[in-house]
């Protein structure tokens, strides 16, 4: 096994695991923080940057686009259609120019600084540069990021990928690239549909899952917190979201506990909605109701019913209200969240069912069994299976 040395918020190392990911290969990680400058780490590169890979024979090899071309040379020219590069003359420039324009446009004028300012600064010792953030740096990163997601947008608008028909190079610096900005919730995807379909079908391949599990501090999070851009867009789990069967609910824990007991079907794409407003929208306000138990004390004191969100969407809404769904999906699996309160989950449910309703397209809504939820069932039927 290869080992990276790598820092998980660094686009060009995201953009290396990314690429081994897709041929299937398996690294040794080593996160390393460059700002401390090693002697063993100034060994391997004196220049002091990451990535660096290990290779056989324990030869540094150190450049996101070096190790690109390595393992193109070692393992992609035996993939054939798998290859991340192409075989046109033509095609190998243009994949070469827009991994350029991501990892090295992309990088000096936006991810860089944002991951400086937000990241790393926090953590770094004065010594080394750290303290304060620069609100002047990210405010320039963050004007310069409208240009790159509109160049984004208009190649997976005009492409079915960016580089042409296949996945390349191009797809997973962009892509790695992206995913840090999405992480740190810097990008407004609403008016970029295309990018962000785009986005979602990168995010779906198995090379990527590694990555959803990275942290900027490397503590662990809540499974029912979530990073990035929420409304509007939704979580991929597994599966490709041009799948005619979508299955989700709120959270990921119980999007992932349900394809588990269906053994993640191939034919479907799995996902998670965050929360119930993004699955479900905004309702019409003449829907509203009063919980028929629930009551909380008014400005006086005096207990009233809670007022729930009834089960009509409100008509005319923007896409950004809820989650989008594919139009070519005809059954939508809606998974109820049993940790939830009930009759407002019944009734974001029925207005998730119809918000999202289609001719010809099932919206079935499975509850889990009362006082469980899916993840709680998968962890029981695992038990007994044990």
């Amino acid at each position: 096994m290869l080992t990276l040395f790598h820092h998980p918020m660094f686009a060009t190392c995201r953009f290396v695991r990314l690429a081994f990911g897709e041929y299937g290969e398996e690294l040794a990680l080593i996160e390393e923080k460059p700002w401390t400058r090693r002697k063993e780490f100034l060994a391997l590169n004196p220049a002091g940057t990451l990535p660096i890979l290990l290779a056989e024979g324990d030869v540094p090899i150190v450049g996101a686009m070096v190790i690109a071309e390595y393992l193109d040379e070692t393992r992609g020219v035996l993939k054939r259609d798998r290859r991340l590069f192409a075989e046109d003359p033509m095609q190998r420039a243009e994949i070469r120019r827009l991994t350029d324009w991501y990892l090295s446009k992309a990088e000096s004028e936006v991810t860089r600084h944002l991951v400086r300012e937000r990241v790393l600064k926090p953590v770094m010792p004065e010594t080394a540069g750290g303290g304060s953030p620069d609100s002047g740096a990210i405010r320039a990163a963050r004007a310069n990021i409208r240009q790159h997601m509109k160049y984004t947008n208009w190649l997976a608008g005009t492409r079915h990928w960016l580089a042409g028909n296949k996945v390349t190079y191009a797809d997973l610096a962009a892509a790695a690239t992206l995913s840090v900005l999405d992480y740190l919730g810097e990008i407004d995807w609403r008016e970029h549909a295309a990018a962000r379909e785009w986005y979602t079908r990168v995010k779906s391949r198995p090379s990527f899952r590694p990555l959803l599990t990275d942290r900027a501090t490397g503590e662990p999070l809540p499974t029912k917190k979530m990073r990035g851009t929420k409304k509007g867009g939704l979580i991929p789990l597994f599966g490709d979201p041009s799948a005619a069967r979508w299955v989700g609910g709120e959270g990921i824990e119980n999007g992932a506990a349900f394809a588990c007991w269906e053994n993640w079907r191939e034919d479907t794409f799995y996902f998670a909605a965050g929360d119930l407003g993004n699955l479900a929208g905004p309702a019409v306000p003449a829907s509203r109701f009063a919980h028929p138990e629930l009551k909380k004390p008014d400005a006086k004191g005096v207990p009233r019913p809670v007022m729930i969100a009834g089960p009509i969407p409100r008509p005319g809404q923007d896409p950004e209200d809820a989650m989008w769904v594919g139009e070519q999906v005809t059954e939508l699996v809606l998974l109820a969240d049993g940790d939830s309160e009930r009759v407002m989950t019944a009734a974001a449910m029925a207005r998730a069912r119809a918000r999202h309703a289609r001719p010809g397209r099932a919206i079935p809504i499975v509850w889990p069994r009362p006082g469980c939820d899916f993840a709680s069932m998968a962890a029981e039927a695992a038990k007994r299976v044990a």
